[in-house]
């Protein structure tokens, strides 16, 4: 409709002013860039974007005029002497791109997003606020298994335990792990292939795991300021280094992120095309043993010995040894790699066939929330996806993991509040609420929980757990973050 008008109506553009027109609708949000050519003898101050959008207001609705008008001195063309639409549909692509706005990610890294870039981040950024919230509530009452431990006392209410478990549920760090994907394998330019270039962002990362391997709560009680009945641990020591206030194995999320990016490093440069990297790392998946790798070798108490701890150590010391990997991790990098290269083309093929609209969040939202508490109630732990168990229900498992984050993420599309205070600083509350992690327990299961008994409705531990979970994903949490984005901010990185 907008190319017919260019065509028909002259009036106000010089006469026959315009030699060819194009009209190219640009990906997430679709854009209208029009593109024109001029006559000979026409120069080009006699037709400017604004005289073209100026024609086009007076003559369409707002929805069909275009964002942008590109004057061209020719249309590129195809061997045949037509035009070249699919170079056209780059080149408004990047110019879409290139009119985004300079932003800093949850790394530090700044980095030049279009506009349906920092759009999809904003949802993104919703779900992240709430995910976090639900890995807090999660760790704070050592949900593990069949039970979270913390709520196991009689005078925690049934309805108490189900509404937290129904928010601290195994949605939360699929969600984080494919939205990380998404955001990794996401280009801005059509027709590009995502990549990934080791450096500065995988050393950062790799910085964040070593520090929250080191055992400075160990360090804290050590020198007398953490509370009391918690007794220090040698830091040489094997039990020392797993067994104290902070668990090594809180780090394997960033381990797992880590190991997929140097299989995709890897696959990149042998030139192995996308299919074949998820093929292989599915196949690896089925095929590893589902023992972990001992890296730890040497005399207890060695320096060395600590070292290989600090850097290697995810679980607890009753394995005995020191895994490389945990044993759902390789399935994790798997969803991981097929995330990166396949979940951008079916948001996108999904973004302009699914209705959209206030009334289907809702109706999202409900069903992402009753499949979290149906699964607490029935089938609270992964064992396929987490412990590597085939299990009858192992194919529910794999469904639920993708469904029920996609679900929220649907949801968020249409929530008009923007949590970009809370979704960018997860890192900090993600480190940062686990130096503190046994002793708010403690807290929970042996000083609140008698204090509540009085409470009939069970309401209370929920409002506290709540006010706990904004504590750190409003305040203490955003402050970790800053100081960890010191070293990125101190190198004044350049725009990615």
């Amino acid at each position: 409709m907008a190319l017919k008008e260019f065509k028909r109506s002259q009036d106000k553009l010089g006469g026959a002013a315009l030699e060819d027109v194009a009209v190219v609708a640009t990906e997430e949000p679709s854009e209208l860039v029009a593109f024109v050519s001029l006559r000979a003898g026409v120069h080009a101050s006699e037709v400017t974007s604004d005289a073209l959008r100026a024609h086009c207001s007076s003559r369409l609705s707002s929805y069909y005029v275009p964002k942008t008008f590109i004057v061209l001195d020719s249309f590129p063309r195809l061997a045949n002497g037509k035009r070249d639409l699919k170079k056209l549909g780059n080149m408004a692509a990047e110019h879409v791109a290139g009119d985004g706005e300079v932003v800093a990610d949850s790394l530090g890294q700044m980095k030049k997003m279009s506009k349906g870039a920092m759009l999809a981040n904003a949802v993104i950024n919703r779900c992240y606020a709430y995910w976090m919230a639900g890995v807090v509530f999660d760790h704070l009452f050592n949900c593990d298994q069949a039970r979270c431990f913390v709520l196991v006392g009689p005078s925690v209410k049934p309805w108490t335990e189900f509404l937290i478990r129904s928010i601290g549920n195994e949605q939360d760090m699929f969600g984080f792990l494919m939205a990380s994907a998404y955001q990794d394998g996401r280009s801005d330019i059509v027709g590009d292939k995502p990549t990934v270039q080791l450096g500065k962002k995988e050393l950062y990362v790799f910085f964040v795991y070593l520090l929250m391997g080191f055992p400075i709560p160990q360090l804290v009680q050590a020198c007398g300021l953490g509370p009391p009945g918690f007794e220090s641990n040698s830091l040489t020591s094997f039990e020392g280094m797993a067994d104290g206030i902070l668990g090594g194995h809180h780090r394997w999320y960033l381990w797992m992120y880590l190991l997929a990016r140097l299989y995709i490093a890897a696959c990149q440069k042998l030139r192995l095309p996308r299919f074949a990297q998820g093929t292989l790392i599915v196949m690896a998946t089925a095929l590893l043993p589902m023992e972990t790798i001992n890296v730890c070798n040497g005399a207890s108490g060695s320096v060395g010995l600590f070292l290989q701890e600090w850097v290697f150590r995810l679980g607890s010391s009753d394995l005995g040894f020191c895994p490389l990997y945990y044993i759902f991790v390789t399935p994790y990098v798997a969803i991981y790699v097929c995330c990166f290269h396949y979940l951008g083309h079916v948001v996108a093929y999904l973004a302009n066939r699914l209705p959209t609209g206030p009334l289907w969040s809702a109706a999202a939202l409900g069903a992402s929330m009753t499949i979290g508490m149906y699964m607490t109630v029935y089938h609270y732990h992964m064992w396929f996806l987490e412990e590597g168990v085939v299990t009858d229900t192992a194919w529910l498992e794999v469904v639920v993991a993708f469904v029920q984050p996609s679900l929220f993420a649907y949801a968020m599309t249409s929530v008009p509040v923007r949590l970009d205070w809370w979704g960018t600083t997860t890192l900090g509350t993600y480190v940062i609420h686990y130096y503190f992690l046994d002793w708010t327990r403690s807290l929970f299961e042996d000083w609140l929980n008698p204090a509540l008994q009085a409470d009939p409705t069970g309401i209370g531990l929920l409002i506290l757990a709540v006010a706990y979970v904004l504590l750190f994903t409003t305040i203490i949490g955003p402050m970790a973050q800053t100081l960890l984005l010191l070293p990125t901010r101190l190198t004044r990185p350049k725009v990615a």
